[in-house]
């Protein structure tokens, strides 16, 4: 089945093997950087609009394609279906939120995600990162 929003979505790591996630103005759940398509844009390309409009950031590799998750109902309760399709990307160091978009910022570790996230849930996090990203960069040891 066809899903009714198609979401491009960043999986950044640091140095440290950490994943940057930002907090959304006035949202409690932290995500990706990314967004939907616009009109004639190609989801490289819609990427790199979405961190450059975030963050303040150029993108410094080249996105390429990491994992797609499974066809999901949207959270908004609109009876919408999504994807996610996960790129992973360099950002330039010296991120800025834009304050109107993302409230901050951090780098999620795998201690993090075990023990916040499925652990005392202290931390909420969009159901494509925990459910299929994250797990996929763990199962791949890149997540530390």
């Amino acid at each position: 089945m066809k899903p009714d929003i198609i979401k491009i979505a960043s999986v950044t790591l640091n140095a440290d093997g950490h994943l940057l996630i930002v907090k959304p103005k006035g949202k409690s759940t932290w995500i990706s950087l990314g967004g939907k398509l616009e009109e004639g844009e190609t989801e490289v390309e819609c990427l790199k609009r979405e961190i450059k409009e975030e963050l303040n950031v150029e993108t410094i590799s080249e996105p390429e394609f990491f994992y797609e998750t499974d066809l999901e109902m949207t959270a908004d309760g609109s009876g919408k279906t999504v994807i996610v399709k996960f790129y992973t990307v360099e950002v330039d160091a010296h991120l800025v939120p834009d304050g109107d978009e993302i409230e901050s910022f951090m780098w999620l570790s795998k201690d993090d995600f075990e023990t916040k996230v499925k652990g005392n849930h202290s931390l909420v996090i969009g159901s494509g990162l925990e459910k299929f990203a994250i797990p996929k960069l763990i199962e791949l040891d890149l997540l530390k």
